[in-house]
């Protein structure tokens, strides 16, 4: 990731790489599938509860590893972390993440990391620029 600002603009955060692309299949491709339904890929420490479970994905889900992200980068730790990467998995599905108010003065910036975080994809930011327009609220 790579944090770019200048004196009385926005910050922009640009994530480069999660490590992990799917293909969504098309109706005239045949049987061709990078991923597929039931098969949990990626890096256990970023993965949304609904990819951990082998369920469908989608931008929600990365908005979910972002949050992971956002989390590791102000605490100096991801929200979760087991002794294997099913035990981390688990922690994903059926825990919530421990609370930021010692780490994280505002009550904004808590919100946006919580929302991201939320176990349901419907209660996550939709996009990217979702997160992005409410950042800028936290900085301005």
């Amino acid at each position: 990731m790579i944090l770019s600002f200048r004196q009385g603009e926005p910050i922009c955060a640009k994530v480069l790489d999660f490590g992990l692309a799917q293909i969504e299949q098309q109706p005239d491709s045949g049987e061709q599938r990078i991923t597929q339904h039931g098969c949990a890929l990626g890096s256990p420490l970023y993965m949304s509860p609904e990819q951990c479970q082998g369920r469908p994905v989608d931008a929600r889900s990365d908005m979910y590893s972002f949050g992971c992200l956002m989390y590791e980068v102000l605490k100096g730790a991801p929200p979760f972390r087991g002794d294997s990467a099913f035990d981390t998995m688990n922690l994903h599905v059926h825990h919530q993440p421990p609370r930021l108010d010692d780490f994280i003065t505002s009550a904004n910036l808590r919100h946006v990391i919580g929302r991201c975080l939320a176990k349901s994809p419907d209660e996550r930011f939709a996009s990217a620029q979702e997160i992005a327009n409410e950042l800028n609220l936290v900085v301005a």
